[in-house]
């Protein structure tokens, strides 16, 4: 079982599926949206060779009879499904819990029929489905593994500062942007991100209760410093062949480095997002 509602531009909310003034008698466009494979034929070789592949829009169906009072109850359609309007849809079941956004393409109808049945076209442009928890969270604290004796032994090291090495699990299906945030705690020349993909971070001198915000997220990249209220942009501070690291699904392996290795504290915030439902 599954429930289903629709929020409109207004932001109200209406709920369809348990509502027993409609019907739904169909869904489509809820499993992935499918994907844009280019390739090119190459003279005097065989098949063709991979060029690039995108993931398409979504162009979710739903088909809904109004019962009595159907004027009544069809006006309400309108309200919520107005067309060229943003609507966002919800959808939840066992498992999940997602939203996705959309803009109302059409909705078309027989209305000399006996029993009224409506199709409504959403066109989504971003085709995934979102978290309704709407980011996922992980912070990063560094430990210091300390042994204290009340005694030393010669040549022997009895304890180690150790730099944060970090596991994030993101239980999507697509890969993300993320905020990477870090709290300064201890002066520090630069500050270095490592992930699975390579590397991010920034050369300044960076001092306690500095605040770096890394945004890796499409058409929204950035690095800025917040310091005593005001904000500067640190792209052009960017460390050479710097990586714009995204949360995979799955395990993603961060270690942070700094000066001082106990010298800040990272939150992480990314949106948790599936193919499909």
């Amino acid at each position: 079982m599954f429930e289903f509602s629709v929020q409109n531009d207004k932001g109200e909310i209406l709920e369809l599926t348990e509502n027993p003034n409609y019907n739904v008698t169909q869904i489509t466009g809820l499993t992935p949206a499918g994907c844009t494979i280019n390739t090119a034929a190459v003279a005097g070789m065989d098949g063709e060779t991979f060029n690039s592949a995108r993931i398409n829009k979504r162009n979710i169906t739903i088909t809904i009879i109004p019962e009595y009072p159907i004027e009544q109850n069809r006006n309400m359609l309108y309200r919520y499904f107005p067309e060229k309007k943003k609507i966002r849809l919800f959808y939840e079941n066992d498992t999940r819990n997602v939203y996705i956004d959309g803009y109302v393409e059409s909705m078309e109808s027989d209305l000399f029929t006996k029993k009224q049945s409506y199709q409504i076209s959403i066109l989504c442009p971003d085709p995934f489905f979102v978290d309704t928890q709407e980011t996922g969270a992980f912070s990063c604290v560094p430990v210091i593994p300390l042994l204290e004796f009340p005694y030393s032994v010669e040549n022997m090291e009895m304890s180690e500062i150790m730099t944060g090495g970090y596991v994030l699990n993101n239980p999507g299906t697509v890969s993300s942007g993320a905020l990477f945030h870090v709290s300064i705690t201890k002066p520090t020349e630069h500050l270095i991100i490592k992930t699975d993909a390579g590397s991010m971070g920034i050369k300044e001198h960076l001092q306690p209760f500095d605040n770096v915000y890394i945004r890796t997220t499409t058409k929204e990249k950035g690095i800025w410093l917040e310091r005593g209220g005001t904000v500067t942009n640190l792209l052009s501070k960017r460390i050479s062949g710097m990586t714009w690291a995204q949360v995979e699904p799955g395990a993603n392996h961060y270690r942070v480095e700094v000066d001082t290795p106990t010298g800040y504290i990272m939150d992480v915030t990314y949106r948790v997002l599936y193919e499909g439902v």
